[in-house]
Order: structure tokens, then sequence, then C-alpha cells
């Protein structure tokens, strides 16, 4: 019974990427390039600046843009990040990790329309906040889920504003090391990266099960631009215009693919240990790992492991509370709702850390891929408004100002918004 749940995931996950998302994904991406002129490029300078503005807010109860970009990223960084990034290279071959950065750069124009939108539609509740309209481990990240999820939504950004970066730039430079231990490797590693990604032999030979597939599917998982959770996390933000958040967003995608995906898929090849599907997942990383720091690069590895799928958790169910607060017609349920369901949320996670990782990744892969075949569609049919709010906001700058945005300026209705009248 279990084998055959097994085989229908896994069928079913292989038709829904190759071919139906491998093309959403892809048109998506340079449609909102194209429209955006190349958005996610073009003003990569200016997100950097945007990143540390301050909220217009100083009573500490809005968002500020930094903490939804930490929001985000806590959702985007998770295990996928080692142990799906060092599957997709030990199956799919070292070609994967070029595809994931081919995706990232053009998903990131759909990672800037769809946050945008979320700004623009974004709806207040009673209490004065934003919100969108859209084992051993396993026990440990239970209670510390429910810890801080009954502490509520403040504690939770607090902390993720915290660790986010402090573990990234752990990881990053953990990931240095290695690669500059190992730095005769390089040139090499580079070579096998580019020459696996474009054996187009290879990869039509068997595209399921190729470096193509596996770096969308790794790349789309971690990164999520185009799913429409970030979007949550986007609406929360209180700024002067939608366009910022939209820009700020794209760095999200770019932290956690071009630089953590990244870091994960070089200390790897570089460190020159064996790569097959028996080792697949994190024993890689690890083996990678232990070639310059010994016993304590397993031990890091766990670490960051339980570190990554920890704010994962966080930013996801920080998501959750968003939808229940839109499915109760703007209100937050009541408190005793809300512990009941996080201790909920939190025994769920205990199981899911002890399901078979095949069916683990094949069910994430699967609601995530259908996520995205609902959230494209819509963000390309509001898409014009996206581009006109990006205009606005490149007249304003060019005016020298500082960009505030009033939805009539773009022609929508005052009934069409609950903010930006």
């Amino acid at each position: 019974m279990g084998q055959n749940i097994l085989d229908f995931l896994n069928s079913a996950d292989s038709i829904l990427y190759f071919p139906i998302l491998i093309i959403v994904m892809t048109v998506a991406g340079l449609y909102f390039s194209f429209r955006t002129k190349f958005v996610q490029l073009r003003l990569f300078k200016e997100s950097c600046k945007l990143l540390l503005e301050p909220s217009e807010d100083k009573s500490g109860k809005t968002v500020s843009s930094f903490q939804a970009l930490m929001i985000s990223t806590a959702s985007r960084v998770g295990t996928g990040n080692i142990v799906g990034v060092s599957t997709a290279v030990c199956i799919g071959g070292p070609g994967a990790c070029f595809w994931m950065w081919v995706m990232c750069i053009i998903t990131a124009a759909s990672a800037f329309v769809e946050s945008t939108l979320a700004q623009i539609f974004k709806r207040k509740d009673e209490t004065g906040h934003y919100f969108g309209v859209a084992v051993a481990v396993g026990f440990i990240l239970m209670v510390l889920v429910a810890f801080f999820m009954l502490g509520g939504g403040k504690r939770l950004v607090r902390f993720t504003e915290i660790l986010v970066p402090f573990m990234g730039i752990a990881y990053v430079l953990i990931s240095l090391i290695v690669i500059a231990v190992n730095f005769r490797n390089i040139p090499s590693m580079f070579v096998e990266i580019f020459k696996d990604a474009f054996n187009f032999k290879a990869i039509f030979g068997g595209i399921t099960g190729s470096c193509l597939v596996y770096g969308i599917k790794r790349g789309l998982y971690s990164n999520e631009a185009g799913v429409g959770s970030a979007p949550n996390a986007s609406a929360s933000a209180n700024v002067t215009h939608p366009a910022k958040q939209g820009l700020v967003q794209t760095l999200s995608v770019y932290i956690d693919t071009l630089l953590l995906c990244t870091a994960t898929a070089l200390m790897c090849l570089s460190s020159g240990v064996e790569r097959s599907e028996a080792v697949a997942g994190a024993q890689y990383v690890q083996n990678s790992v232990s070639t310059v720091f010994g016993g304590f690069g397993p031990v890091f590895i766990t670490m960051a492991m339980v570190l990554f799928a920890f704010t994962t958790l966080l930013g996801n169910l920080f998501y959750v509370d968003n939808a229940l607060a839109f499915l109760n017609h703007k209100k937050m349920p009541s408190k005793r709702f809300l512990n009941i369901f996080h201790i909920i949320c939190s025994v769920v996670i205990f199981f899911g850390a002890i399901i078979p990782m095949d069916a683990a990744w094949a069910a994430a892969d699967i609601t995530m891929g259908g996520m995205t075949l609902i959230n494209l569609p819509a963000c390309a049919l509001l898409g014009s408004i996206a581009v006109k709010t990006l205009k606005d906001y490149e007249a304003q700058k060019k005016a020298g100002r500082n960009p505030v945005f009033k939805a009539s300026e773009i022609g929508l209705e005052a009934e069409e918004t609950d903010m930006w009248k």
C-alpha cells in the first residue's frame, strides 16, 4: 500500500514538472522579465538600497521591509538548500546547478510581480496589521515551533530577523572555507557544471531525471518564486510604494538560490568526494564538509539543517496566520482557536519528519507545483497593474521624490484596494 502511494506521488511529480511546470514557469518568468524590462537585474542596486529603508510607522506594530524580507527568506531557506541541492547534484548531475541559476534569474521577475501585487491589494485587520490574500530532530522542531507560534507573530518576526542573517552567513562562510581549501578543483568543477548542463543528448535521453529537471525542481522548491507564498510576507510590510517591496523580494530569491544553494553545490563539487544516488541528501554534504573540518563537519551540517528547517516552518506558519485572517473576514480567529491550531501544526511537523524521504519530496513538489499553476496565471492576468506600478515608481524616482503610491494614479478605483487611497 505504502509503495503504491509512493509510486503514484513520484509519477504525478514527474508529469507535473515535465513538461507542465517547466513551460509555465519559463514562459511566465520571461513574460514578466520583458514586461518589466528585466527589473530583477536592472534595478538590483535599487533593491539593495530599499532593503535598509526604515518603516514609516515608529509604533513597532507594523512589519518593516527588512523584516518582511527575513520572513520570506526564512520560508525559502530550508532543507532544500542542503538536502535538495545535494540530491539534485548526485542524481541529476552537476549541471543542475547551472539550471538553478538560470531559473533563479528568470523567476525573480515573477517574485517582483507577485509581491508588488500583494502590496497593492493587501488588507488591514481590526488590530491594524496587514495581511495578504494568498523524529529526534522532528520532536525538537515540534517543541520549538510550538513555543514561538504560541508566543504570537511578533515573537516570530523578531526571532527570524536575527536568526536568518546569522545562520545564512555562517553557512556561506563554512562553504567558502571548504571551497578555498580545495581551490585546485575549482576550474575542473566549473567545466563539469557547464559541460553537464549543455549535454542535451543525456538530458533528452532521460529528461525526468536530468540535471535540467532536477535544477528546476530544486530551484522552485527552494526559492518559491512564483509559488504565491512569499506575497504573504510582502503584504505585511509597511512601505510607501508597492514596488519597493517587490524589488526587495527579488533579493530573497537571489539570497536563497544564487547564494545558499550555490554554496552547497560548489562546496560539494569542489571537495572531490564521491557522489552517487547512495549518498544523495545530507550525507553527500556532510562528507564534503568533513574533508576540511573532520568530525565537526557532520555536526555543523546537522545543526544547519535543523535551523534551516526551523525557520522554514516559522515563515510558513506566519503565512498560515495571514490566511486564517483572510478566511475569517479580516479578523484573526480567537486566541483559543489559534493555540489549538498551532499545537496541531506542531504535531504534524513531527509526523512529517518520520515519513520516507522520497514521499516527502514528492508531496512537497506536487503541492508547490500546484500552487504555482494557480498563482502564475493570476499574476499574468494582473500583470499590467504591476507594470504600471513599476513605471509610477520609476517616474517618481526620476523626479527626485521618495515614491508614494496612489491607486488612482494607475487607474485603480477606490473600492478595489483597502489601502493607497
